[in-house]
């Protein structure tokens, strides 16, 4: 039984199954579908006439390729939602922060225009904090930036 056979065989079977996945129901094969697929058609090879080992090494690269693509595709899925939901929003100001350094900056801190090159970046109650001179600057005082 060749490998298209028995994947059109398995693909009409999902089809025709009532599941509640849309991949499935779309025709899509995933990595579970592809190993089932592999199984079957060890499963059901000529004794005689077994599958050629280029062939089998080719099938389980290729299972490998799709494993690691779907491990990508879930981590860049999970990197995306944190990035959504504002968790690694910290990290955004901090890397604004550190690109401020060596410009110069004007802030309002408590109604006093405070203005220079920001020298160095620290962290406060996780907030970056611009140090300019003595002067610490939180980051959401800074009304202008200039590039030096």
């Amino acid at each position: 039984m060749s490998v298209s056979s028995i994947a059109s065989s398995y693909l009409t079977q999902t089809a025709s199954s009532s599941s509640t996945n849309s991949a499935e129901s779309q025709g899509i094969l995933g990595k579970d579908d592809f190993l089932k697929i592999l199984v079957a058609q060890l499963k059901f090879q000529n004794p005689l006439e077994p599958m050629d080992d280029e062939e089998f090494i080719s099938q389980l690269t290729q299972f490998s390729i799709l494993e690691q693509i779907t491990g990508i595709r879930e981590e860049l899925q999970e990197l995306k939602s944190s990035l959504k939901n504002g968790v690694d929003g910290q990290y955004a100001l901090g890397i604004q922060a550190l690109n401020m350094i060596g410009k110069r900056i004007k802030a309002l801190i408590d109604g006093t225009e405070v203005e220079g090159i920001v020298e160095a970046v620290k962290n406060f109650n996780s907030q970056p904090v611009l140090i300019v001179g003595e002067k610490e600057i939180p980051l959401g005082s800074v009304v202008e930036v200039h590039a030096e």
